[in-house]
């Protein structure tokens, strides 16, 4: 008899065997109930209930036993049994448990220090979380538990993959696995330091401050709470820690043949004073003319600040500043 290996997960199958060959939904719900109950007995009762809710036929358990019969004609008749406490499917996977077995085995890859395992491991558990527990069965309460469960372990793998990236030296990869974490449950504050860290490990200390202010007041208008102690203390971490910035060298002035008139006007702006604006086609030399304005002007004693925005930066419409200044102090 082949493996009878069942997913529930983003929708509901069992490998290698055609839906239509188990006939009616009921007997499809059947199966459901009982590959949740992992091996473990579902009483005649449990499975009426979860069959017929508060309207149950008449002589529900020979109905039950009808269906369990038609069952073990698609699946074997040694694949469901029953006993005192009721029926049982013994099937030879469940990717929910696998689902299980793949978080474990990432915190434990984490927490023995192979970063490159643990994230091989949280990659395969959310690349088998295909979607929650049975989305074809959102009302049933027989599946209520596991799809509660389901989320959690989801969580668990983004959070282990978060870590390992971070470990292994790609802060973008643990940045982006920390934030679906965080839009999975946005009061996930282990999810929340290993966003921040991520930012730090990238150099945009700024933006991990920004996500801590977002989720203090997220915490404080939806809970009525602060941050943990953990999290305060990383907060302050980073806000004392000495800027981590190159300073930019400025070369001496290019050459720039027909510029002449653009530096020149340069040198009137910075005279007069103000806010200033060089503007054009992308690749025309906005970028080396400043350059070598700033080269000259930074050779005759004045001082120049620099700091580039993001362009998906815009919720911190203050970072090029705060650059601009980090590379001064520094």
């Amino acid at each position: 008899m082949a493996d009878v290996r069942v997913r529930v997960l983003g929708g509901f199958e069992v490998e290698d065997t055609d839906a239509a060959a188990f006939g009616s939904r009921k007997v499809r719900t059947l199966l459901k109930v009982l590959a949740l109950a992992r091996g473990r007995a579902v009483s005649t009762d449990a499975l009426v209930d979860s069959l017929w809710g508060d309207a149950p036929p008449a002589r529900p358990a020979d109905q039950v036993s009808v269906l369990v019969s038609r069952l073990r004609s698609v699946l074997g008749s040694d694949r469901i049994t029953r006993d005192d406490a009721g029926y049982r499917l013994h099937a030879d996977w469940l990717d929910l448990d696998a689902l299980e077995d793949l978080v474990v085995e990432a915190e434990h890859r984490l927490a023995s220090h192979a970063p490159a395992a643990a994230g091989a491991a949280a990659g395969a558990a959310l690349a088998l979380a295909r979607g929650p527990v049975l989305p074809d069965e959102p009302d049933a309460e027989w599946a209520q538990a596991d799809r509660a469960r389901a989320e959690r372990l989801v969580g668990r793998a983004a959070r282990a993959g978060a870590e390992a990236s971070l470990a292994a030296g790609d802060p973008a990869g643990a940045a982006d696995l920390a934030e679906a974490c965080l839009t999975r449950d946005a009061y996930d504050e282990a999810a929340l330091r290993t966003l921040m860290r991520a930012h730090v490990a990238a150099g945009r200390p700024g933006s991990a401050l920004a996500a801590y202010a977002r989720a203090r007041q997220r915490l404080a208008e939806d809970l009525g709470v602060d941050p943990s102690a953990e999290t305060e203390a990383l907060h302050t971490e980073i806000l004392l820690a000495p800027a981590q910035v190159t300073p930019v060298a400025l070369a001496a002035t290019p050459e720039l043949a027909g510029r002449e008139a653009a530096l020149a006007g340069l040198d009137r702006a910075l005279g007069r004073g103000g806010l200033f604006v060089v503007s054009g086609e992308a690749g025309i030399g906005k970028t080396r003319l400043l350059d070598a304005w700033a080269a000259g002007a930074t050779g005759r004693g004045v001082l120049v600040l620099r700091g580039r925005c993001e362009e998906l930066a815009r919720s911190l419409p203050l970072q090029a500043v705060m650059d601009a200044l980090a590379h001064h102090l520094a």
